[in-house]
């Protein structure tokens, strides 16, 4: 069994937050049919969250930036009980097969998705790198990134990349996996790591659809 951890600031708009949210709980419904036990699902946020089956919700409060992200990822990982940990976010479209992934047994590895793409008001378009809202990894070894990397913001540091084991000195290296679906990641304009364009878009991804549907249901 798992954890998913949604971490939030709850500072984006109500279609966003809904949809994205309500994707994200029927991806991890779909994960424990057939008798399955259910996985841990938190949101850590700074003001409550809307109230949804299966989720608990602990309120953590700080300024937007990476020292909260930090705070609210290390509070919520002294609350799973299970080992294999995802990092999710607020403003992502998870698909059904999202977490069937069962990670290897290596602790000492952050795994990304590498099957991202991007949402904004012009449509699909393909996302190269990896994204912390695809991370998954050892409890144990989020807990003890995310303790160092709190540290050095606190001592003045600048993070230059947010993904754990991408910026020198971090504690284990990156790894792939591949979902069967896209993740995507929409960029709405007020998303902390700021906007993304592309010189090609596309107008439909299987097995989300019409761009135009989602940015209509989105609001973009």
């Amino acid at each position: 069994m798992f954890n998913i951890i949604l971490y939030t600031h709850n500072e984006l708009p109500d279609a966003i937050r809904d949809a994205c949210f309500q994707t994200l709980t029927d991806a991890a419904s779909d994960a424990c049919c057939d008798g399955m036990p259910q996985p841990f699902r938190l949101v850590v946020s700074s003001i409550p969250w809307p109230a949804h089956f299966g989720w608990q919700n602990i309120i953590v409060i700080g300024d937007r930036g990476y020292h909260d992200c930090y705070v609210k990822i290390l509070a919520a990982l002294e609350l799973c009980p299970y080992t294999q940990t995802f990092l999710v976010e607020h403003d992502v479209l998870y698909p059904a097969p999202y977490f069937d992934w069962p990670m290897p047994d290596d602790a000492r590895l952050f795994w990304y998705n590498r099957n991202t793409w991007r949402l904004n008001k012009h449509g699909w378009f393909p996302c190269p790198g990896q994204l912390t809202s695809n991370c998954c990894a050892h409890r144990d070894l989020l807990r003890e990134q995310f303790a160092a990397r709190l540290a050095l913001v606190e001592r003045g540091h600048r993070i230059v990349w947010d993904e754990p084991g991408r910026n020198p000195g971090d504690i284990a290296p990156m790894a792939d996996w591949q979902c069967s679906a896209p993740v995507v990641d929409v960029r709405w304009g007020g998303n902390l790591t700021g906007n993304r364009d592309a010189k090609l878009y596309y107008p439909k991804l299987p097995p989300w659809g019409e761009a135009s549907e989602w940015t209509r249901k989105l609001e973009l």
